[in-house]
């Protein structure tokens, strides 16, 4: 919702995790995964992330977009 409301264009569908439509790499910090789309290795990677559920473990969280 925060990348939406700041103008940020974000191609979603589902918007609860499932789907992978929203699917970004990370750049820079630790993603929280709350996404039932990613599997444990790619989540524990941290190079990918579903921000429509998903937030920042870390204060900076840089996302490709």
């Amino acid at each position: 919702d925060v990348l939406i409301e700041r103008g940020v264009a974000l191609e979603t569908s589902c918007e609860q995790g499932i789907c992978g439509t929203c699917l970004t790499r990370v750049l820079a910090g630790v993603p929280d995964h709350r996404d039932e789309f990613l599997l444990e290795d790619e989540q524990n990677a941290g190079e990918l992330i579903l921000p429509c559920v998903s937030r920042a473990k870390t204060a900076r969280l840089v996302l490709d977009l």
